[in-house]
């Protein structure tokens, strides 16, 4: 069973208990011809991956909580990528298929240690783009991360000393 499914399945253990329900983001997603991309999704993945790849990716529009964006899916040296864009066409996540070997040896030796006897049948990096801001007010400094598709996901504030 994959660290996903496993995952679902301790949040709903934990969850199911308290008697609430777990909340469910809205998500819908369409797969749409690459032609059908706006032009700044295309321009800045044709950047990234090159327009020879382009013409044989899966691509899909998806729409979370109100927000849209896009997920071109390729294959570039036999592995999977696969690049988030917001509508504007800014940068928002890329993945690729890695090998379990590929990954530094302090998250092996976990892996191996919480997962004795199991094959991971996938193992992607994922990298997350994100706008972040510091200002000060009121004696306080504030620290806010943005998406690139305008979403605050992150609001701290430190109190003085």
């Amino acid at each position: 069973m994959s660290i996903k499914i496993w995952g679902a399945l301790l949040l709903l253990a934990v969850i199911s208990p308290l008697g609430s329900q777990p909340t469910i983001q809205e998500e819908e997603s369409n797969e749409i011809a690459y032609a059908s991309l706006p032009s700044a999704v295309r321009s800045a993945a044709e950047t990234i991956l090159g327009a020879g790849v382009l013409g044989s990716s899966h691509v899909e529009l998806e729409v979370e909580d109100g927000i849209t964006s896009y997920e071109v899916e390729s294959r570039i040296d036999g592995r999977g990528f696969s690049l988030k864009f917001s509508e504007a066409g800014d940068l928002m996540e890329a993945e690729r298929s890695i090998d379990f070997d590929d990954l530094p040896e302090a998250v092996r030796r976990e892996l191996s240690a919480a997962f004795p006897s199991q094959s991971f049948a996938e193992v992607e990096q994922i990298e997350r783009h994100f706008f972040e801001l510091e200002f000060g007010a009121d004696g306080r400094e504030y620290e806010i991360r943005v998406s690139p598709a305008g979403r605050i996901q992150h609001l701290s504030r430190e109190d003085p000393e």
